[in-house]
């Protein structure tokens, strides 16, 4: 999304026309997308009203907003992100066409933004590969020890439910077990920022 922004101030700082530089993005876009996943059709759609608009002597703020309108709600958070770019793109756009500062100015700045917001996201998510992966490890560990014991020759299983103990420590296994999956997952989703 920052090099399609980019792009776009780059068209207008050479002193492409409102019209023309929509249009040229949304040839841009469709060189780049290889794929056709949903964000891509999404994408081109969005393009496609602002390069129409502008060529009408519309708004393309306005065609972005009423386009990002029709997107069916995603729980996905890239849908979720791209949406909220393209509502900045249409407020900066929008920003512009009211007061009248420049546009390319806005948009290089935005794309800076952007781009360092990616940034951001993939440093996050990198960093909650490692918990990520011990909530994994931690939750079936109680499990691959009853395995290792199994092995071994010992027999967990006669052991917990054989004995008078057994029974009660299997249950309360069974609730600490579920008690910390829900912990570890409730403390790796509030780091991701999702509650």
């Amino acid at each position: 999304m920052a090099e399609s922004v980019g792009h776009l101030a780059a068209l207008l700082h050479s002193g492409g026309r409102a019209g023309h530089v929509w249009g040229e993005l949304l040839r841009f876009h469709d060189s780049r997308a290889r794929s056709s996943g949903p964000g891509s059709q999404h994408a081109r759609a969005v393009l496609a009203s602002a390069a129409h608009a502008a060529e009408l002597g519309a708004s393309p703020a306005l065609a972005i907003r009423k386009e990002l309108a029709s997107w069916p709600v995603s729980a996905d958070s890239a849908v979720r992100v791209a949406r909220e770019c393209w509502e900045r793109v249409a407020l900066a756009v929008r920003s512009s066409e009211l007061s009248g500062c420049p546009l390319a100015s806005l948009l290089s700045r935005l794309a800076l933004d952007l781009e360092q917001s990616a940034d951001a996201e993939a440093a996050r998510q990198s960093a909650l590969a490692g918990p990520r992966a011990s909530v994994a490890l931690l939750s079936w560990l109680p499990f691959l020890g009853g395995g290792l014991g199994l092995l071994l020759g010992v027999d967990p299983v006669d052991v917990l439910l054989g004995s008078p103990l057994g029974v009660p420590v299997l249950v309360l296994g069974l609730l600490f077990w579920v008690l910390g999956r829900f912990w570890s997952r409730r403390l790796v989703a509030g780091a991701e920022g999702i509650r």
